[in-house]
């Protein structure tokens, strides 16, 4: 009772339905993993991204994702510090950061990251949980510190700034006609008559938050296509291997 108490506190602050909260957070974890994995093989998990690729990667990534989710449920942190720290070292934060500072470069820009500055870190992992989330409220910390410097309606807020509207119109005017010119490229990993058939009904769509997961498939689809068309090697043009990714596909 006091889960589900705190749980509706948390669903009326953060507009978020008490049912998912209660099933996804609730029920689920306390399921048996043969019970989950059962369900996810009579679910149909096709996804916008995965319907885009030949059925040989499609289901190659499905039986690497599968062994990941399986490690990833052996290895729980034992408290919030734990967890903290291995967030912190994830390989996706350097990588962005390179991407980040690659472009900025580009402008002649030099980009400063004030939350990676290592004192700071030290301090945050060393804080108590509830200084981070409590209440409900993530950032807890932060949101107090900034009294009397943001306004409460900004400083409580429970969103975030909304960018996908300009994605949207310079992807539209600009990139997305990238997906067809490297339809070569791209046709030993994506299935040419579904690409064709999405690149259609985006450009059709007049809606774009109805569209978000197209077009970032379509993004990344264009990306990989412009890297594999850079490429000196065209050996990636050979179907992919069932048994290992290749490096495109990785």
């Amino acid at each position: 009772m006091s889960w589900f108490r705190a749980a509706s506190d948390i669903g009326k602050r953060f507009g978020l339905s008490h049912s998912k909260l209660a099933t996804n957070y609730g029920i689920r974890p306390m399921l048996p993993d043969s019970f989950r994995d059962l369900s996810h093989a009579v679910r149909d998990d096709v996804t916008v991204e995965s319907s885009l690729l030949q059925p040989l990667l499609a289901e190659t990534l499905r039986r690497h994702t599968e062994l990941s989710n399986a490690a990833d449920r052996q290895r729980v942190a034992s408290s919030e510090r734990e967890a903290h720290v291995e967030g912190l070292s994830q390989a996706l934060y350097q990588l962005t950061l390179e991407i980040a500072d690659k472009s900025a470069a580009a402008f002649g820009i030099e980009p400063r990251y004030p939350f990676f500055d290592r004192r700071l870190i030290e301090f945050c992992v060393g804080l108590p949980e509830e200084q981070k989330f409590g209440g409900g409220w993530p950032r807890l910390l932060f949101r107090k510190a900034m009294n009397g410097i943001l306004p409460p309606v900004i400083q409580w807020r429970t969103t975030k700034a909304n960018l996908s509207p300009n994605f949207h119109r310079r992807f539209r005017t600009v990139d997305v006609g990238m997906c067809e010119a490297l339809e070569g490229p791209l046709s030993p990993f994506v299935r040419s008559d579904r690409l064709r058939d999405m690149l259609a009904r985006y450009r059709a769509s007049t809606e774009n938050s109805g569209m978000n997961r197209q077009a970032l498939a379509l993004f990344r689809t264009a990306v990989l296509g412009t890297w594999l068309n850079e490429l000196p090697d065209r050996s990636h043009r050979a179907r992919p291997n069932a048994g290992a990714l290749s490096p495109a596909a990785a």
